[in-house]
């Protein structure tokens, strides 16, 4: 059986993203995503975790950034051209424009959380298959923090038509524990 590369799924995903994704499908869908994992047992369960400021065509977290103080919350930075960290979720310790135009801590680099203390880590992806395969932007950065991450499961997220039946994937790939959408 012969795969599809990796960059024209990307390709494909973002011409289906022009044409599906409004602001208003993005808001529904987010809302329903942040629903639903707070129903799970992962979550529920989990005391230190890891989110993500979301790009404009991942759904949004911020509903579940409103849980800081009853879960310990982290959120990703881009350090340098090949390494992610979280820091602490702090309101007055972020800033607008980061890596790719996102939101991201200002810490300094020292406060950077062990990423094997996270409990649960929610991660973005182009698109995810139904077993827990993810489909990267490419660049790397979840894949490299996930090696350091040992101990923390896995929920991915994504819009219901970016879960697709097959991805190709790598031996460093990460499976997901859970993945969900809005039609999940």
């Amino acid at each position: 059986m012969m795969s599809i590369p990796k960059q024209e799924i990307r390709s494909a995903l973002r011409r289906l993203h022009r044409l599906t994704l409004t602001a208003e499908y993005r808001n529904e869908a987010s809302l329903s995503i942040c629903r639903q994992i707070e129903q799970t047992a992962l979550w529920q369960q989990a005391h230190r975790i890891g989110l993500f400021e979301a790009l404009p065509d991942e759904p949004s977290m911020q509903m579940l950034l409103t849980h800081q103080g009853e879960k310990e919350l982290f959120i990703p930075r881009v350090e340098g051209a090949e390494t992610m960290d979280f820091y602490p979720y702090r309101v007055d310790q972020v800033r607008e424009g980061g890596a790719f135009g996102i939101t991201e801590p200002t810490q300094a680099m020292e406060e950077a959380v062990d990423p094997a203390s996270l409990d649960l880590i929610i991660v973005p992806g182009v698109a995810f298959t139904p077993q827990g395969v993810r489909l990267g932007r490419g660049k790397g950065y979840y894949d490299r923090y996930l090696q350091r991450a040992c101990h923390a499961r896995l929920i991915g997220v994504t819009f219901h038509f970016r879960l697709l039946a097959s991805l190709p994937a790598e031996e460093w790939d990460f499976l997901m524990n859970l993945v969900i959408t809005n039609k999940t």
